[in-house]
């Protein structure tokens, strides 16, 4: 699965480079994208695209090898 991520790399000015999530979407070729920011923490940082990516398979009981990520 594509999904897309606005980052929010401004959230709190924190000097160890983490990230928020600022806009979450999954990208699907059949179908329209559909946003789904309302279904994550937006309050969570990240310190990498992996990290993101263990969360969102977590969250949403995807296989990681499965999980493409489209970072902005």
């Amino acid at each position: 699965m594509h999904f897309v991520v606005d980052k929010d790399t401004e959230a709190g000015s924190r000097a160890d480079a983490t990230f928020r999530i600022a806009c979450l979407s999954i990208e699907d070729p059949d179908r329209n994208s559909a946003e789904i920011t309302k279904l994550v923490d937006q309050e969570k940082h990240f310190l990498s695209n992996d990290e993101l990516k263990e969360y969102i398979s977590g969250r949403f009981n995807i296989p990681l090898p499965n999980i493409d990520l489209i970072a902005e």
